[in-house]
């Protein structure tokens, strides 16, 4: 976790036919009975709800859509949540300017209108 965005990272390939490019058309469970059980008990409803709710709650929100990445073994899914690097602030950058924790935070209350 990062203050401008949230890494998740899974050990593994995605499974079967779904690729990056093709996540949100292409559905596959690694375990058909798991899911069948998750389905009957209405923990789901269908393959890949999960993955259309994500990336229509972030574009609902404003966000940036999802961003996949994935390597010979791993895929990383990262979520960004509309703060850019430059506009946080921390006691590092303002030791020098001495401002109080209350001033700090009143300011980043300022930069996220921005």
């Amino acid at each position: 976790m990062f203050d401008d965005r949230l890494v998740i990272e899974t050990p593994g390939k995605l499974p079967g036919l779904v690729k990056i490019n093709n996540i949100r058309k292409t559905h596959f469970s690694r375990n058909p009975n798991i899911m069948k059980i998750l389905k009957e008990y209405s923990f789901v409803r269908e393959h890949g709800e999960g993955v259309d709710r994500m990336f229509d709650g972030m574009e609902l929100a404003g966000l940036e859509a999802p961003e996949y990445e994935q390597n010979s073994f791993m895929t990383i899914l990262t979520l960004k949540n509309g703060k850019h690097k430059s506009n946080l602030i921390n006691e590092e950058e303002t030791k020098y300017v001495r401002l109080t924790k209350e001033q700090i935070e009143k300011l980043q209350i300022l930069l996220k209108r921005e």
